[in-house]
């Protein structure tokens, strides 16, 4: 019992000796800045973060600000100003120093961080200077800090876009911390709903009288916890078309699911798409770690159309990057495939609606006729009124093929019926 009271005794009076030595420091860092005294103001400047949230941050455990917090910024600013003179520009490492193992906080610590990004904005080189002899752990700890913020960047800011040559390492550590970053920003939003609400299942995101009709698993937010997209149809689906919803889930990483998106407009209810002769309207579904797609077939009179949609993940959300649009004979095996792609279309899956793209393709049709041009008539047979004679050479639009007709657009705006035998693809 003695030696446990000496070993408690001797550890509140080093706490003691140590508060008092960081007294004395910050009035000595008080004394120089009121001189203007640089070499001793850099002297008894924080030497790392901890310190530095000693001297100007907010104290916890006491709730209460530390000594120098309401004048954070006339020190901090003070501290930039010497340190950016040509004689001081070994303390510029300082910078560095307090960044390691520091995490955001509001007030004096993101006031440092947004000075550190200005002298960075009209220094490019400098992030490289400072860091290129630092090791890979201090590296990622100082860019940790940096980007720690409550609405963190996605992207690598453009003033670092030199560092790819130069300092191609300081350049990838940048990078590992923003997604790390990203992640950890998830996790925590993704957890604290969880912890206010009960955890939820997946059984939880159900409606009533509906059924999981595929449920695909992947990595949404790459935190190694797989997530699910889900389609649920109704059981009164084939009685009154209720649409299906397509949910994206979450997982928190303690046993429940988060809900990102639902949406009723992405995959088609059995006869919302245009028919398919009774067989369901969408197949080949895949959800891996960088995309999800599907298909989608509809009947339109005698052509088959076939959309995939690719969706790219990107940093959390479910991009549409493209999709392909393709079209052919239902029952004629010699009528030739069509094929459109739409590229970079950028949708987020929450806005996604296919009805968006049933009308999106277009087929044209080059006329041949030997005669040098071609009737376009008003009815689909050969004694109807001729509306225009369109040359041999020229492309006409399709509209629907009926029969052995096509009904056409010309280039003037004239819709009419042409005979499938004047006309070839494009």
């Amino acid at each position: 019992m003695y030696k446990y009271l000496i070993f408690l005794f001797l550890i509140l009076t080093s706490c003691k000796l140590e508060s008092q030595e960081s007294l004395i420091s910050i009035t000595e860092l008080k004394t120089a800045y009121l001189k203007k005294d640089d070499l001793l103001f850099i002297k008894k400047f924080p030497k790392n973060y901890k310190q530095f949230v000693s001297y100007f941050g907010w104290n916890e455990s006491l709730d209460k600000p530390n000594p120098l917090y309401n004048d954070s910024e006339k020190y901090i600013n003070l501290f930039f100003l010497i340190v950016t003179k040509k004689e001081n520009k070994e303390s510029l490492k300082l910078i560095v120093d307090i960044g390691i193992n520091g995490n955001y906080q509001a007030d004096a610590v993101s006031y440092f961080r947004r000075k550190t990004e200005e002298l960075f904005i009209q220094t490019p080189n400098l992030a490289c200077n400072l860091l290129k002899n630092r090791s890979i752990q201090e590296v990622d700890s100082f860019w940790h800090y940096y980007f720690d913020s409550p609405q963190p960047t996605k992207v690598i800011p453009k003033y670092f876009s030199n560092l790819t040559n130069e300092c191609n390492s300081i350049y990838k550590s940048i990078d590992k911390q923003i997604k790390l970053i990203q992640n950890e920003n998830i996790i925590s939003e993704a957890t604290s709903i969880s912890q206010t609400n009960k955890l939820k299942k997946i059984t939880d995101f159900i409606p009533k009288d509906y059924f999981v009709l595929d449920s695909l698993s992947g990595y949404i937010n790459k935190d190694n916890f797989q997530d699910k997209i889900i389609i649920l149809a109704s059981e009164k689906e084939y009685k009154n078309n209720t649409p299906r919803t397509l949910i994206i889930l979450i997982n928190d990483g303690i046993g429940g699911y988060v809900l990102k998106i639902k949406n009723q407009n992405v995959i088609p209810c059995l006869r919302c798409s245009g028919g398919t002769g009774g067989e369901d309207s969408y197949n080949d579904l895949l959800f891996n770690k960088n995309l999800f797609s599907f298909t989608q077939l509809r009947i339109n009179d005698s052509e088959l159309i076939e959309n995939k949609y690719t969706f790219q993940i990107i940093e959390g959300e479910v991009i549409l990057d493209n999709v392909i649009i393709s079209k052919s004979g239902l029952y004629n095996d010699k009528v030739p495939k069509e094929r459109k792609t739409i590229n970079n279309l950028k949708v987020n899956i929450s806005d996604f609606n296919y009805n968006d793209f049933k009308n999106n393709f277009t087929i044209r049709l080059k006329i041949a006729d030997p005669d040098g041009y071609t009737n376009l008539r008003k009815e689909k047979n050969s004694t109807s009124f001729i509306l225009e004679k369109v040359k041999t050479g020229e492309f006409v639009e399709v509209i629907k093929q009926s029969g052995d007709w096509y009904l056409v657009k010309t280039k003037s705006g004239k819709e009419g019926y042409i005979f499938k035998t004047k006309v070839v693809s494009e």
